[in-house]
């Protein structure tokens, strides 16, 4: 067991004879020789055998560390080291020009969260677009088997969603064949999508738009990795200056797409 401090923790002194592990509210511990430098060695890394070695090395043989992080850990103030989940493999592609900073963006706030930026079709795409995506790159993927999540800025608005794999999610020909229904001529001004006859005008949705959409796009690619289920199966979101939740628009599983008529070929 590798005993940790309470995450977004401090070790602070209450007053000569104790200390208080965090601030809200805070675990009071009685404080004693050696304790202060125990808990400076916890780390979530250390086992006890490890943290009982390097006491001794530190000279506080005194201290019973086995003993003490039992305490610590019945009070409240360690915890047991969480296990760091296997990290996303991911590949970002911007879809045009526009859509480059905004793909910079992703992938940063990816690094950060711990994806692997890779180039393999075992991983998990997200496709980053100015205006209405273009179609090929997103079916090659689902022909691979690909996960593959769309991320589409617009005016003042951006819309991530949906998260499309092969026979498990709806994708975005299933989104093109609900829309057709309300607008027959759907079809045909998608497959110009594929050669624009100008490239689009950067998206003027502001930082905070673009940072919730961003948000959403770690969280769903965590939950997709992981074995759960993204706020974007099966849907859109789309997000909007101001307070208030995005607008999702339900995205049904078509049985006359081709991401299911792959699955049953």
């Amino acid at each position: 067991m590798r005993p940790a401090l309470i995450p977004g923790s401090q070790v602070l002194r209450c007053d000569p004879h104790h200390l208080v592990v965090g601030t809200d509210p805070g675990v009071v511990v009685p404080d004693r020789p050696g304790l202060v430098a125990l808990l400076d060695l916890v780390d979530g890394r250390r086992d006890v055998g490890t943290l009982t070695s390097l006491m001794h090395r530190h000279g506080h043989q005194g201290l019973d560390v086995a003993a003490t992080v039992t305490e610590l850990m019945a009070a409240g103030a360690l915890v047991p080291a969480a296990r760091t989940p296997p990290h996303p493999r991911v590949e970002v592609v911007a879809l045009d020009r526009s859509a480059r900073r905004l793909a910079s963006l992703v992938t940063t706030a990816g690094r950060d969260a711990g994806w692997h930026l890779v180039h393999e079709t075992s991983s998990i795409l997200v496709l980053v677009s100015t205006g209405e995506p273009s179609r090929s790159q997103a079916e090659l993927a689902l022909e691979q088997q690909r996960p593959v999540l769309v991320v589409a800025a617009f005016a003042d608005t951006v819309r991530v969603g949906p998260f499309g794999h092969l026979g498990r999610s709806p994708c975005l020909g299933c989104l093109d064949r609900t829309r057709t229904e309300r607008q027959p001529v759907w079809p045909a001004l998608v497959a110009q999508l594929e050669h624009p006859r100008r490239a689009a005008r950067p998206s003027r949705a502001d930082p905070g738009t673009t940072w919730r959409a961003i948000g959403t796009v770690l969280d769903d690619v965590a939950l997709r990795a992981h074995g759960g289920r993204p706020s974007t199966h099966a849907a859109t979101l789309t997000f909007r200056a101001g307070p208030g939740a995005p607008e999702r628009h339900v995205v049904p599983l078509r049985d006359d797409c081709a991401c299911q008529l792959l699955v049953s070929a």
